[in-house]
């Protein structure tokens, strides 16, 4: 199991490397952390089943959104304004999807919100620290890093998983 996570820590590094450094990833990388992850959840004795219905959970939450952003960029510019491509690049969407595959689906919420309003904040103070502001956000990039940091954390601290819930009620107190 410790290949297994450090091999995945790996191809997430890999991702914000890439994503920093040239502003685009490989897309092979996601279709590998999606079976490394399924393949990690499997191990800690889940069914798939139970995998399935939260990967699939997760996938509806992000196409939702993509939707509804699609709808609300088509309506502000007039003209059809599909999300994927220019304004949200397929790497981001495409680690969404991927991450999707190991967060119970409360998490993944969570993560989606957190790590967006983070990478926001990230960029904004990094812009303000640039002489020439930088196009784009790296997106994927930023929420491979903080998805490592969580990945890292659960493994050093096994009372918070990332698999299911129960850290959110113990620290609320339930």
């Amino acid at each position: 199991m410790p290949v297994l996570k450090l091999l995945i820590l790996l191809i997430l590094l890999m991702l914000v490397y890439q994503d920093f450094k040239y502003r685009m990833v490989y897309a092979v990388l996601f279709p590998v952390l999606c079976i490394l992850f399924v393949w990690h959840r499997w191990l800690d004795q889940e069914s798939f089943s139970v995998i399935f219905s939260q990967c699939a959970a997760a996938l509806l939450f992000l196409g939702a959104q993509l939707a509804l952003l699609t709808l609300y960029f088509s309506f502000r510019f007039r003209r059809w304004t599909p999300v994927s491509g220019k304004l949200l690049a397929w790497g981001d969407i495409l680690l969404l999807a991927a991450i999707g595959c190991y967060l119970s689906f409360l998490n993944y919420v969570l993560f989606y919100l957190l790590s967006a309003v983070a990478t926001l904040l990230c960029w904004m103070i990094a812009q303000a620290w640039r002489k020439k502001p930088a196009a784009g956000v790296p997106l994927a990039g930023f929420q491979a890093l903080f998805f490592a940091m969580a990945f890292i954390y659960s493994w050093v601290h096994p009372s918070f998983s990332l698999q299911d819930e129960r850290w959110m009620y113990q620290l609320t107190g339930q």
